[in-house]
């Protein structure tokens, strides 16, 4: 076991995996081999055998927060959501000071659209951790589903004084400001949008958008033909 958790940390999962198996035959409920098997599998991109050897370990303690977020984040590469839900739950239960629990929760639920319980649990997560720009980022997302247009735009501004280099949040502020009737603002982060990333052909479209708005016809028609070229 020892020397799968080495191989492991020092990144050669596929050797951990062997260290591991190794141990099991010696003893098949061996906690801290099922639990490295896991951790290797979902490192060597196999989220289902991970799944299989987390609930194995999860048998024998049920109680072992990290597990059970592990187990939450394999499932939910498997598409299997409201396991994955269960699971962080679980892990929240036992430990509620690990912000990436309540961040990733809040993606699983936003995949079953239910963002209302997301903006809660990525609340949760700034709370114990206010330097997470894509929680803020993911909130503004799940607030701007629920047409909380105003304090979308809060969310994404918080997030890109964090980090101002992402396109996509440069551009969900706009499209927020964009339905608030707010164009100039709008337009000010599709540019900032389209200069983090030139290829991005909804920016362009959206900008034509916001400066045919702004009665702007001739930067509009630039804008569109932009699209053309990329």
């Amino acid at each position: 076991v020892s020397m799968g958790n080495l191989m492991f940390e020092a990144g050669y999962p596929d050797k951990a995996i062997k260290y591991h198996q190794q141990a099991l035959k010696f003893n098949d409920k061996e906690l801290q081999a099922l639990i490295g098997l896991g951790n290797a599998y979902y490192d060597t991109s196999k989220p289902l055998k991970a799944v299989e050897f987390y609930k194995k370990a999860l048998e024998i303690d049920d109680h072992l927060s990290d597990v059970h977020y592990n187990l939450g984040n394999a499932l939910y590469l498997n598409e299997m959501i409201d396991d994955a839900i269960k699971h962080y739950k679980k892990a929240i239960g036992l430990n509620p000071k690990k912000p990436e629990s309540y961040y990733n929760l809040g993606n699983a639920l936003c995949v079953q659209q239910d963002y209302a319980q997301a903006v809660d649990a990525y609340q949760k997560a700034i709370e114990l951790d206010q330097k997470n720009a894509p929680a803020f980022y993911n909130l503004g997302n799940a607030l701007y589903m629920l047409n909380r247009f105003e304090d979308s735009v809060a969310a994404y501004l918080k997030a890109l004084a964090i980090n101002n280099e992402s396109p996509e949040c440069h551009f969900n502020l706009a499209s927020a400001y964009n339905d608030l009737g707010k164009y100039r603002q709008a337009k000010e982060h599709y540019q900032q949008a389209i200069s983090l990333d030139k290829t991005n052909v909804d920016a362009h479209l959206c900008l034509g958008g916001v400066h045919e708005a702004l009665h702007e016809y001739d930067r509009a028609m630039w804008a569109f033909k932009q699209v053309l070229l990329i």
